[in-house]
């Protein structure tokens, strides 16, 4: 029962994580080149540009996705 409730809230959690992304993907398209690469005041973006986040963000969901797959079987 318990196992249960984990794997679905990791599910979830997972779907969550989709949509998000697909969101800030989506919404960043709408940028100019410029846009994306213009550095950003330090106290406002930690990794100096929408660039930089973005670079962050794709790099760390590529090893949330390997684990991701093995408790999600539809995304297999």
């Amino acid at each position: 029962m318990l196992l249960s409730m984990i794997i679905n809230l990791l599910h979830n959690l997972y779907d969550y994580s989709a949509w998000a992304n697909a969101r800030i993907l989506d919404t960043t398209a709408q940028l100019t080149p410029e846009q994306l690469r213009a550095e950003q005041a330090q106290a406002s973006a930690s990794f100096g540009s929408v660039h930089g986040t973005l670079v962050h963000i794709m790099s760390t969901r590529g090893s949330g996705s390997r684990a991701g797959k093995a408790l999600h079987p539809r995304r297999n």
